[in-house]
């Protein structure tokens, strides 16, 4: 958050920023939020700070030139500064000091002219504004705006802006968009950065996808709570939209804090609008029960606040609640118990609250229907008679309507049905989300009907929908709807394959469902961290590099550039803000699956994912052996499920195989095979179990010459020190061609360094210290130095990475659970283009990762391969720690 008086850094434009990734990267780290929004659009002029707390003055009706917030009188005013230091008070006040989330606040009303302080605890002024109670007038002029009111008589400059927020927002004006450009520059030319940032926020969402921001590309100033609550929820939104989970969910969570903090008289439920989108964050990761169990707390902190009507606040969380347990498919009865409340809120309490929020009967009769139907229930037929698809308020909800009564024929044993219903859904023209859902909808029916040859066509069209729609939007778009249809798509392509014997054509599907996932979650990714949500969208960066042309954007390409092939007055992209854009949008290595390469003498390959009927489809190949398969039951218990494909592969185990290249799909990936008893013991102290991605290539380690090593870049891992002087020490003491080794202890371990390091000829990199996981696993991250953090996503833009990478820290291989394709740290690296990746999937202790990496290095040192070093290093503390998670130690390879 941004301190009062403070101004977005200015330093490169948007073109500029794109070019040098990791110029742009460091810009973003160093200087945050409106860093990053100014490096993509217009810039300010820099003012030095005052010496004073960051935060500034929430709950005021309008803040005027950064210091003077004007209310109404009397008038409500909460002062908030961004510090929780012990002793803050306001000069001459007896209100108390509450400690909030982020912060301190004070609430007061006021009735005359004032100027309010905040000191610390040795007096010292630390922030001061000015409260004027004279916005009564101002306030008359929105609600007669509003109330399509003619402007009052002689107004002045702040009534005139006043009523053209309000007339914005007039429900017979048909033409909003120009009435609020002139609400934002009347707003700013008063100096009122909170209002012009309010009408803004309903511009943005007004606004055609890419349209120049009005009055000059003016950024939000967020000098106050109001701005930050809406700017946060907004730029949540965005992210959201573009794919982005991990900014999404940043986003959103921030909104969430300051709508606590802000928690005003007439805004109450702002605080549900913010968890809501929270949820909506989850929803789109697929992670349905995350977004349930967010909301139901949310609720429960509603009801349980005392003396406040938050009726408003409880019919959005009702609704939201309803619809998140029916996608987290939680036991029918509570569907049922949350459906229920949510119908007896009366139309009269929602007419009362904005937007009647969002849901009314119509969606309330399709919700249940919903339910019923994917609970096979008949009754949802004839719930859905009442409906009128068409009679929703958004083409998506038309949309969802038609999908929901194709459901209910299904739940009612009507296939036949089926296509008449989804033939609005499938008109000629550009491919919509909702496509691919209808394709599954109907290969379903047709699987009712007897037909699994129309069904596997069906499903093979609903792919390649997908991947059309993939092009122009990211998959995680549209509460994951697309990246939920194509898990279930493929898994039930796969069924079909392997009921009809084709187990070769199972697998493809499953691996070609990988590759799309991982190549969307990482565009995806990568845009949104980008500006994908900053004010340049996913479709015009795609325009971008199929044109060469710059989108309508607002981008000012700078005259100054590198613009080698000059592109004229025709808005062109410089060539090397092209090839930066392919750089971002594409991927190595991500191309259509190819066929499983042959196994190398003594090595076994074995595949393994879960049908749509939640079996284990188990391949296995040895060299100069034919392909085998076979259907297992499926366990919750890993070690059990381990246990049961080991036990199969115990009579190829016993045929001379020195190696295992495990490739599991979906669910599968996080499974510890090594974990699997063999001979009595486990697999992975016997025999080297290397974890594949299955981008078709063969590991290649070079021999290793340099070697550079990080340790405990935080300053609170001693173990993690010593474990790196340890590694560094063996890795320089080997009696035949010592690696030439450099050790960067806590502050030396920076981010520069570790990217300069990680960029250099170093073959081998290894990082003892604070990993963590986090949301959709691009942006898991190493904790260094500082603060600093490096992400996932970060890793393939980087020019190169070194053959071998070893991290002993908590979650560095872990990636987000369930059936659909994700990544962590160690994938992340291994799409980059290292060889050898070590990882481990769960946390840790200390001392077991000090042991493992110790071995490890002295096996490297000796110039062992890295399968050798992996089970020398398992052994080893196999043997001391026995009931340790040492299999959660992996070697990742191509």
């Amino acid at each position: 958050m941004t301190g009062l008086g403070s101004r977005p850094w200015c330093g490169v434009n948007c073109l500029r920023a794109l070019r040098s990734l990791r110029a742009g990267v460091t810009a973003m780290r160093a200087f945050g939020l409106l860093a990053a929004v100014a490096a993509l659009g217009a810039c300010q002029p820099a003012t030095a700070p005052l010496e004073r707390l960051d935060g500034g003055v929430g709950g005021c009706f309008s803040l005027v030139e950064e210091r003077t917030c004007v209310t109404r009188n009397p008038g409500r005013v909460v002062v908030w500064v961004e510090s929780m230091a012990p002793g803050l008070r306001l000069r001459g006040r007896t209100e108390t000091a509450e400690v909030v989330e982020g912060g301190t606040r004070w609430s007061l009303t006021v009735e005359a002219p004032m100027l309010l302080e905040v000191e610390d605890a040795f007096g010292k002024t630390r922030f001061e504004v000015e409260i004027r109670p004279e916005a009564g007038p101002w306030r008359d002029a929105m609600y007669a705006g509003a109330g399509c009111e003619p402007e009052p008589a002689n107004a002045d400059p702040h009534v005139h802006a006043f009523w053209l927020t309000g007339r914005a927002r007039c429900a017979d004006l048909t033409a909003r968009l120009p009435v609020l450009e002139q609400a934002i520059v009347a707003h700013r030319e008063r100096g009122d950065a909170l209002r012009a940032d309010w009408d803004l926020a309903m511009w943005l969402n007004l606004a055609p996808t890419g349209a120049p921001v009005p009055d000059g590309g003016w950024l939000p100033s967020m000098v106050a709570l109001e701005s930050q609550y809406f700017w946060h929820r907004h730029f949540g939104m965005e992210a959201n939209t573009a794919g982005n989970l991990a900014d999404a969910h940043r986003y959103a969570a921030r909104a969430l804090a300051v709508s606590v903090v802000l928690n005003r008289e007439e805004k109450r439920w702002s605080y549900a609008d913010a968890v809501g989108e929270l949820a909506e964050t989850y929803t789109s990761a697929g992670r349905y029960s995350e977004a349930l169990a967010v909301s139901t707390a949310a609720l429960r902190a509603v009801r349980n606040r005392p003396g406040e009507d938050d009726s408003c606040a409880t019919v959005m969380l009702l609704d939201r609640i309803a619809w998140f347990a029916i996608l987290a498919k939680r036991p029918d009865a509570e569907i049922e118990a949350w459906l229920d409340e949510a119908d007896a809120i009366g139309p009269e309490v929602r007419a009362a609250c904005p937007m009647g929020m969002y849901r009314g009967s119509w969606h309330q009769t399709v919700n249940r229907a919903l339910f019923l139907a994917r609970a096979g229930r008949p009754e949802a037929l004839d719930l859905m008679a009442e409906v009128d698809p068409n009679a929703a308020n958004k083409p998506a909800s038309v949309a969802w309507a038609w999908l929901t009564l194709a459901e209910a024929q299904l739940a009612a044993g009507r296939p036949v049905e089926v296509a008449g219903t989804l033939a609005t859904i499938f008109r000629p023209g550009e491919p919509t989300p909702f496509q691919p859902p209808g394709r599954v909808l109907q290969a379903r029916a047709w699987l009712a009907q007897g037909r699994p040859a129309a069904a596997r066509a069906e499903l093979i069209t609903a792919l390649d929908t997908i991947d059309r729609l993939a092009t122009r939007a990211p998959l995680g778009r549209g509460r994951g709807s697309l990246v939920d249809t194509m898990t279930e798509a493929s898994f039930l392509l796969a069924t079909l394959h392997a009921d009809a014997g084709d187990s070769e054509a199972a697998f493809a599907a499953l691996r070609r469902h990988r590759r799309r996932a991982l190549l969307g979650l990482h565009q995806a990714s990568a845009v949104a961290e980008r500006g994908g949500h900053r004010g340049v969208t996913w479709r015009a960066l795609r325009q971008a590099i199929d044109t060469g042309e710059a989108p309508e954007t607002g981008w000012d390409v700078d005259p100054t550039a590198d613009t080698a092939g000059d592109s004229g007055d025709t808005g062109g992209l410089p060539p090397a803000v092209v090839a930066e854009l392919e750089r971002v949008l594409r991927s190595p290595d991500l191309g259509p699956a190819a066929p499983l390469r042959s196994p190398a003498p003594g090595e076994l390959l074995v595949l393994a994912g879960r049908d749509f009927d939640g079996r284990v489809l188990l391949w296995w190949q040895r060299a100069g052996g034919e392909p085998m398969q076979q259907r297992l039951s499926w366990s919750d218990d890993s070690k059990t499920l381990s246990n049961r494909l080991v036990d199969r592969l115990t009579p190829v185990l016993a045929r001379g195989i020195d190696r295992v290249t495990w490739l599991p799909i979906g669910v599968l990936r996080s499974l510890p095979l090594a974990r699997g008893e063999w001979r009595g013991r486990p697999l992975g102290v016997q025999i080297p179990v290397v974890t594949s991605l299955d981008l078709g290539m063969t590991p290649a380690v070079p021999e290793l010459g340099a070697a550079a090593v990080f340790a405990d870049p935080t300053g609170d891992l001693v173990a993690a020190r010593r474990e790196g002087e340890a590694v560094a020490s063996a890795l320089g003491a080997a009696t035949k061609r010592p690696l030439d080794v450099d050790l960067y202890v806590g502050r030396a371990a920076s981010r520069d360094t570790m990217v300069a390091l990680l960029e250099s000829d170093v073959d081998l990199v290894h990082f003892a210290g604070h990993a963590a996981f986090s949301y959709d696993g691009w942006s898991s991250g190493l904790s260094l130095a500082d603060g600093a953090q490096l992400a996932a996503w970060e890793l393939l833009y980087l020019h190169q990475v070194p053959a071998v990478v070893s991290m002993t820290a908590c979650e560095s291989s872990r990636s987000e659970a369930g059936d659909t394709e994700r990544v962590g740290l160690a994938q992340a690296f291994v799409l980059a283009g290292s060889r050898a990746v070590l990882a481990a999937d769960v946390p840790i202790d200390d001392h077991l990762a000090g042991r493992y990496g110790r071995v490890w290095a002295q096996a490297l040192a000796q110039h062992q391969p890295a399968t050798a070093a992996w089970l020398s290093a398992n052994q080893a503390v196999f043997e001391e720690f026995p009931e340790a998670p040492w299999w959660s130690f992996r070697l990742w390879s191509p």
